[in-house]
């Protein structure tokens, strides 16, 4: 190692560091020896569901990619783990991004979709500050050499690089223009390449990796951002400009300022390796980095250098000798190396691996863990911690600048696919509508239609699984913040278990039921219009189809008397109900109109099913959150299905009315809806649910359905129309089912053991499969107390609630909610802090 204490060396960092300078406008970073750097971004890929076969066709694509590479091009992966803020979480960052708007509402005492909204972040910020939340990022940066090769396997110092200035007068020059074209072409090609195996990958914002680049190298400086005009400092004298803080020997390695580095690296290879090694890393709850160099061989001279040994070996394994077992295991793994090489046409790599830690002294073990971690990845795997070698290491592993390789390993590409660092769960969609947790402690935005022209989604899980709760959540969060034209909701429910989310959005409940006092008049048309369009027609038709007929349905005669009846009766009269059409079919002359006027009569005041659909209507049909409850219809399959079909009518009019403005409808226990009828007779229900699940996207809407199973959604008048036009698949618990889990929502052996292994804390959290289009995975429903007292239905739950409200009764609905969200965060069967909270308050 060089003397660093040499007078014909500068003291300061900066003169040791590798950056030149950066070039923003061509998106680069230049280094001291001459070449130039260009970084990608990859979203980590998730693994955690995926079968055998489809890790072996990954390891295969990233093969393929690595063989793209050309020789004496120098690659570093860069993994960072890190605990997120406010400022720095991606995931949370989308959300409010999508949430927030410019739009100013009109000023009120109450806010709803900002109480939501705020509730959310001060969940967040409780999580941020007690370190529990993190993400991973992933950094491909492709380094371009001037045109000596890289110094990989001689005198790895840390100033190594430095020897690069220094060419020999035969050396021919690249300019800086053909430098910046192959890199451009190559990175190009690696993007691409990563794009094919299924990687989001986009080019890395400069801004980012300055940040980046000044926190690893002042760590307590980069907790505050990075100093004002430093990003035009780095265009000129990028090493001293980030050099802020002093690089200190230790006797147990190295410090920057008061934090010490504690670095890593893999001593031996795994015996074998496997698709997906480095997952572990993604799961850790410590901050780190970690950094794998790629050196791409001259490969014509590795196979000579293979070659040459390969007769040495063979010479000492078949000679007269006593034989040399050693040489013998020796030459078979040449021999295999060269056939992948010659036949298979894989390529050797030199690589290292490191991994880093910043240790303030509050994290005790947590290196060590990491460590463990890392000798798990395979049998016979070694990793230490370097001491002596720390110094040349510290300036190998520089993010973005990969200028030589420390402690290099030859590994062909299809092993060094496995051991590439490009697993984990990035922050999710960008259109974060909705934001789940994952396992692995990172926050993650889902958005219904993101990558799918269909937002249509089913949710099913066994009775107390929390599938209510989800729901409602979605609409929460849908709805939350101040962005313009949240998406319309309408809930089809059974068992009130929307009802307090909706009012508390200010939409109106519908009790569909004789007593409830709520009269629907189906007869009302569209404000300004005087007759009925052709739909409006069709859809009475269909009413008096189901309730005027035995089995029904009308005859042709019948339904063409009807047509032209209600044509008619909208002509002659200005007030409409069926009162008053049941007397105009008495007037009729037609005996076969005079019949179906009686049978009419059993729909009309006083008849308990006209106390709901004879008379004006007396609720408000036009907000944009109603609630249909059908809990006191559900009872009477003739109710029921006249029910659905006035609310198929209110919504699907709201839907066309609303276009393009989006829509949700929601469908709770829908088993109870499309179940075959008692009465024998078909049900429309089923058919109006199926449906909206195919043609409900041509109007930016989509169904949301509930269910406890899977087979629930199968029956003879639907078949599998539910399930081929719902591409989001929420699954909760499961207590059985698990055939129509794999046959029908093809779920493959290892999802359904990942769904059969969901937790659920009551008050807590709440763990689903999400199978989606761009998503398979397990995710994490963590509600805010205000949206857990808006959702629950546990009974000990509506125990307090209704205890809370005859205590009282002045107390309107946000101040209920908010009163059991800051006294029983975690429901009536967890922490009170309702003393406390009295406290304060007196």
């Amino acid at each position: 190692m060089m003397n660093l204490t040499s007078r014909h060396l500068a003291p300061t960092l900066g003169a040791l560091l590798p950056y030149q300078s950066t070039d923003p406008e061509k998106n680069v970073i230049w280094l001291k020896d001459g070449s130039v750097v260009q970084t990608l971004s990859l979203i980590p890929k998730n693994i955690m569901s995926s079968t055998e076969d489809e890790l072996q066709l990954l390891r295969m694509g990233l093969s393929s990619v690595l063989n793209q590479l050309p020789e004496n091009a120098v690659v570093q992966f860069l993994l960072i783990r890190e605990k997120t803020n406010e400022g720095s979480d991606q995931g949370a960052a989308r959300y409010r991004h999508v949430h927030a708007s410019n739009t100013v509402e009109a000023a009120s005492a109450f806010n709803a979709r900002e109480n939501i909204f705020h509730s959310k972040m001060d969940q967040m910020n409780e999580m941020w500050k007690e370190g529990q939340l993190l993400q991973t990022k992933i950094f491909v940066s492709l380094r371009m050499p001037a045109p000596e090769k890289p110094n990989s396997f001689g005198a790895l110092g840390s100033l190594s690089y430095l020897a690069f200035n220094r060419k020999s007068p035969k050396t021919k020059f690249k300019s800086g223009t053909q430098l910046l074209g192959e890199l451009k072409t190559v990175t190009e090609a690696l993007k691409l390449g990563f794009d094919s195996v299924g990687f989001e990958v986009d080019y890395t914002n400069q801004k980012e990796q300055l940040e980046i680049i000044f926190k690893f190298l002042n760590p307590e400086r980069g907790q505050h951002g990075i100093p004002d005009q430093f990003e035009e400092k780095t265009k000129t004298d990028f090493s001293e400009a980030v050099a802020l803080t002093d690089l200190i020997e230790e006797k147990s390695g190295r410090a920057l300022g008061r934090t010490k580095i504690r670095i890593g690296s893999l001593k031996t290879l795994p015996e074998t390796s496997s698709p997906g090694l480095m997952t572990a890393f993604s799961t850790k709850s410590e901050s780190f980095m970690l950094v794998s160099t790629i050196l791409v061989l001259s490969q014509v001279k590795e196979r000579e250098r293979l070659s040459r040994k390969q007769r040495m070996a063979s010479g000492l394994a078949t000679g007269n000798q006593v034989r040399n077992l050693q040489a013998e295991t020796q030459l078979h793994d040449i021999e295999d190396t060269l056939s992948a090489m010659l036949g298979s046409g894989e390529k050797l790599f030199a690589s290292s691996f490191h991994v880093i830690a910043f240790d303030d002294g509050n994290s005790s073990g947590a290196f060590q863990n990491l460590i463990d971690t890392a000798e798990r990845i395979g049998s016979g795997c070694q990793w230490f911690e370097e001491t002596v070698g720390a110094y040349p290491v510290f300036f190998g592993i520089m993010p973005f600048a990969p200028t030589f390789i420390t402690r290099p390993k030859r590994i062909l590409s299809t092993q060094m696919s496995d051991f590439l660092p490009v697993y984990g769960v990035g922050p999710g969609h960008v259109d974060a509508a909705i934001l789940f947790e994952t396992p692995y402690q990172s926050n993650l935005g889902f958005s219904f239609f993101e990558k799918s022209p269909c937002g249509n989604a089913i949710v099913i899980g066994s009775t107390g699984s929390g599938k209510s709760t989800l729901a409602c959540g979605m609409i929460l969060g849908e709805s939350a913040g101040t962005k313009a034209d949240p998406p319309a909701t309408f809930v089809i429910d059974v068992g009130n278990s929307f009802r307090r989310t909706m009012l508390y959005l200010g939409g109106s409940t519908l009790d569909l039921s004789p007593e409830s006092g709520i009269i629907i008049n189906p007869f009302d048309l569209e404000p300004g219009a005087t007759r009925p369009d052709p739909e409006k027609v069709k859809f009475l038709t269909a009413i008096f189809d189901e309730i005027l007929a035995d089995t029904g349905n009308l005859s042709k005669l019948e339904r063409a008397l009807l047509e032209g009846e209600i044509l008619e009766f909208y002509r002659l009269n200005s007030s409409r109900t069926l009162s008053r059409f049941r007397d105009h079919l008495e007037k009729c002359k037609q005996p076969e109109l005079t019949k179906l006027s009686k049978l009419l009569t059993l729909w009309c005041k006083p008849h308990p099913y006209g106390l709901l659909f004879d008379g004006e209507t007396n609720v408000d049909l036009k907000s944009n959150y109603l609630h249909f409850e059908l809990r006191g219809c559900q009872r009477h399959p003739d109710l029921l299905r006249l029910c659905m079909l006035v609310v198929m009518d209110l919504i699907w009019r709201q839907l066309k009315n609303r276009f393009p403005l989006p829509s949700r409808v929601y469908i709770d226990e829908t088993r109870t809806v499309i179940r075959p009828s008692t009465d024998g007779r078909t049900n429309l229900s089923a058919r109006w649910v199926e449906d909206f699940f195919r043609q409900i996207r041509k109007f930016a809407g989509a169904v949301i359905s509930l269910s406890q199973n899977a087979k629930d959604y199968k029956t003879e008048d639907i078949g599998d129309g539910i399930f081929a036009n719902a591409p989001n698949r929420f699954i909760l618990r499961q207590r059985g089912d698990e055939k129509t889990l794999k046959e029908d929502l093809k779920l493959n052996d290892k999802e359904i053991s990942d769904v059969f292994g969901l937790m659920q804390v009551r008050g807590a959290f709440s763990e689903f499969f999400l199978h989606s289009e761009s998503m398979k995975t397990v995710l994490v429903y963590r509600p805010t107390p205000l949206e857990l007292w808006l959702s629950t239905t546990h009974p000990a739950d509506s125990k307090l609630l209704e205890d809370t409200q005859l205590a009282h009764p002045e107390w309107d609905l946000p101040k209920l909610m908010d009163y059991l969200a800051k006294n029983y965060p975690q429901g009536a069967e967890g922490p009170s802090l309702v003393q406390e909270t009295t406290e304060v308050a007196s």
